[in-house]
């Protein structure tokens, strides 16, 4: 018999393990303060703001954003650009023998022949913008599997 009361040593090591891992799981457990009331919804309310929480549909709704952002940028590469450009420096052997120099750049360019590539870069952003419009709708009809991006004939997931 040893002196712990006819335990092992081993035995109180396990139930002070034990000990330590419940006293940390209620420690981590929230305080019921953290707890609010439900609050009523109707139905069409909780219909409404259900999916906006979902995190598949925010980045449907961000694809959607950036397609739009691409189509603008698509139709903004017919518009003509202009830059300018200047530069100040010194020229000389030692800084008591020397004299600046500038110069000042103007230009402008136009784009008269492109291939139709800007307008296939067009009707390529209308018709991303125009998938990812469906996917965006399809959560709120409940079809949102069915839009989902196909690779070698199997849906992508």
């Amino acid at each position: 018999m040893d002196l712990l009361g006819g335990c092992c040593f081993s035995q109180m090591l396990q139930r002070a393990g034990l000990f330590l891992l419940l006293a940390r799981t209620f420690r981590t457990l929230p305080k019921p303060s953290a707890y609010l009331a439900l609050t009523s919804m109707t139905l069409e309310q909780a219909l409404a703001t259900a999916p906006k929480q979902r995190p598949d549909y925010q980045s449907a709704d961000a694809r959607v954003r950036a397609a739009e952002d691409s189509v603008k940028a698509a139709q903004a590469q017919r518009h003509p650009t202009a830059g300018v450009t200047a530069d100040y420096g010194d020229v000389g052997t030692t800084p008591n023998n020397s004299h600046g120099t500038f110069t000042f750049t103007a230009s402008a360019s136009i784009n008269l022949f492109d291939g139709r590539r800007i307008e296939g870069d067009i009707v390529q952003a209308a018709l991303d913008l125009h998938q990812y419009r469906v996917i965006h709708r399809s959560f709120f009809s409940g079809r949102a599997d069915r839009h989902r991006p196909r690779i070698c004939g199997r849906s992508a997931r």
